[in-house]
C-alpha cells in the first residue's frame, strides 16, 4: 500500500524449522522456569516482540540484514531503518492453521497441544584463551509456525520496500528469528501490499 510519504505490506514470515526462545530477563546466574523464556501475552499465547524483527533487520550481534548484506555501508542503513521503518503490531502473534497458539504448560519437557519442547545445549563460552562449557535450556516451537506483521517505510534516499522484501527473503534462509539463528528460526516470507 503506498500512501502519502510511506509505503507499506503484510508480511507472512513462514517457518521452515523450530525456532529457538531465549528470552532476556536479568543478569543473575540462576536458571529462569522455561515460561519465562518465551514471549507470551496475557492469554498465554506465544507471540514475537517486533523488536526482535527490528534486531533482524539491523542488530549488530547477532549481525542483522543490514550488517550482514550492506557490507561497508551496514551503519548507514541501520541508522536509516531505525528512524524510517516501522513493524507493527508490537507484539506479533505466533499461528498455526490461523489460530495462536495458546502455551499449556510442559510435561516432561513437552507441551504436545503447542508443539513445544525443552532442547538441552551446551553453549561455549570464551573467556581470554579458557573456552567453559555453560549448559542451555530453551523452549523451542515446532513447524509448522507463522507470523503476520506489517512493515511500513517512510521516503528515504536509502531503504525501500524493495529493499524490505530482499532482506526478508535472504535474511529468512541466512539469519531467521529468535536464538542460536540461523541455525533456528529459518523461515519463508510472502507479501501482500
Amino acid at each position: 500500500m503506498r500512501g502519502k510519504g510511506f509505503e507499506s505490506m503484510w508480511v507472512k514470515a513462514k517457518g521452515l524449522v523450530g525456532i529457538l526462545f531465549d528470552h532476556f530477563i536479568d543478569l543473575s546466574a540462576d536458571e529462569k522456569p522455561m515460561k519465562d523464556k518465551m514471549y507470551l501475552n496475557e492469554n498465554q499465547e506465544l507471540v514475537l516482540p517486533s523488536e526482535n524483527i527490528y534486531s533482524f533487520f539491523f542488530g549488530e550481534k547477532p549481525g542483522g540484514c543490514a550488517l550482514r548484506f550492506e557490507a561497508k555501508q551496514w551503519r548507514q542503513y541501520k541508522m536509516t531503518g531505525m528512524s524510517y521503518v516501522t513493524i507493527s503490531p508490537e507484539f506479533i502473534p505466533f499461528l498455526r492453521n490461523e489460530k495462536p497458539i495458546r502455551f499449556n504448560g510442559f510435561i516432561e519437557d513437552y507441551d504436545a497441544e503447542a508443539k513445544i519442547r525443552i532442547l538441552h545445549h551446551k553453549a561455549n563460552i570464551a573467556k581470554g584463551k579458557l573456552v567453559i562449557p555453560s549448559p542451555k535450556h530453551r523452549p523451542m516451537l515446532e513447524t509448522p509456525w507463522e507470523l503476520n506483521f506489517e512493515v511500513s517505510v517512510f521516503d528515504n534516499s536509502l531503504i525501500n520496500i524493495e529493499k524490505i522484501k530482499n532482506w526478508l527473503i535472504r535474511g529468512g534462509i541466512e539469519i531467521g528469528f529468535g536464538t542460536y539463528r540461523p541455525r533456528f528460526g529459518r523461515f519463508t516470507a510472502e507479501f501482500k501490499s
